[in-house]
């Protein structure tokens, strides 16, 4: 599924010589993940009471799995599910940005949220089931260690549709934060009672201008083209040269995320080199990809399959374009890689569709 963020035709551009700043991108902004009940996804940390349950991640195409939500994602495969109890408890969820926001400086993003009518669980203040289906409120946090919430930044409006809407947020911390938290809470005035929060579909986080009334972008994207190819020996050299550039986040789990935008002026919240294989595989709908991830840690292999399959389809590849198969230590020099086994955690050939 392609993927464009909405702030660049939100907002007024406002391009000047100098800049201070970069664009701020998340950690699996789209919360894709193996779907489960108290499960945090990849890339965050759960910030909620520590005698309650993590946030929830909920699948597509596992509709009603878990506590009965059968909401589809906004983007991707699965998404982020918040509560607020009626024993006074809330959950939130956060992650360490790749660079602090500043103090005095102002920023904005985009997120989806929606509420599911169905939110069946087991009530902490009756210890009965009830369904967790009220309205809730999401505050956004800054703060400088794993869940710390220094300074409300920003809050959402009370999320009552049971369809995704997009919501903009614009803020100027007073202190400079490295830490960014979600978290659920009450509607002020209703007390406190079951609730829920569907969140998807992060954009990155974009310095804006200060000044007036319109929130002008202070920020000059990265440009990325994608070169037009006609043989196959030139497609191979391409993949070859891009895959060299293929790396991991410090975790293991996750593929390194870039903001950039292309030829079109589309904003992207990707990495930069599997989006470029897949541009430039679009040129060849004779040819397929087969990956090969060589991780032996059952848990980190898993994620970066998902997170592969993931942002191939982001990009626009059909699934009948790639295949990515299991590591295996059996056979696998025999195999024609374009690059040495050695040197990356990623295998990647090319075969002819018959």
């Amino acid at each position: 599924m392609r993927y464009l963020i909405a702030i660049l035709y939100i907002f007024i551009i406002n391009i000047s010589a100098t800049f201070s700043q970069s664009a701020i991108a998340l950690k699996n902004p789209s919360f894709e993940d193996n779907h489960g009940q108290g499960r945090v996804p990849v890339g965050w940390y759960s910030c909620g009471a520590y005698n309650q349950t993590p946030p929830d991640i909920h699948h597509t195409q596992h509709p009603g799995a878990n506590f009965e939500v059968t909401t589809p994602s906004a983007e991707g495969n699965t998404y982020l599910g918040l509560v607020v109890r009626d024993n006074g408890t809330t959950e939130g969820i956060g992650q360490a940005l790749s660079e602090p926001l500043k103090a005095g400086k102002c920023y904005t993003f985009t997120f989806e949220a929606a509420r599911s009518d169905t939110y069946i669980s087991i009530s902490s203040g009756t210890a009965t089931i009830a369904n967790f289906n009220k309205p809730v409120i999401i505050q956004i946090w800054g703060g400088d260690v794993n869940c710390g919430r220094n300074e409300l930044l920003g809050v959402s409006p009370a999320i009552q549709s049971t369809t995704w809407q997009r919501h903009l947020i614009t803020i100027q911390p007073s202190l400079t934060c490295n830490h960014l938290i979600f978290k659920a809470s009450f509607v002020e005035g209703k007390g406190i009672y079951n609730g829920n929060v569907l969140v998807d579909n992060i954009s990155p986080i974009i310095p804006t201008s200060c000044k007036g009334d319109i929130a002008t972008i202070d920020w000059k994207p990265l440009k990325v083209d994608v070169p037009v190819l006609s043989e196959a020996e030139a497609l191979k050299t391409f993949l070859r040269e891009e895959g060299a550039l293929l790396t991991t986040d410090p975790s293991g789990y996750l593929f390194q995320t870039e903001v950039f935008v292309d030829d079109a002026g589309l904003a992207w919240q990707d990495n930069l080199h599997l989006w470029r294989i897949v541009k430039v595989m679009e040129q060849f709908p004779d040819y397929r990809m087969e990956w090969m991830i060589q991780e032996k840690k059952e848990e980190k292999r898993q994620s970066l399959k998902l997170q592969l399959n993931y942002l191939l389809q982001k990009g626009g590849l059909l699934a009948n374009r790639y295949v990515i198969k299991s590591y295996t230590r059996r056979g696998i020099r025999k195999e024609e890689w374009l690059w040495p086994i050695e040197k990356s955690k990623l295998l990647l050939k090319l075969e002819k569709i018959e």
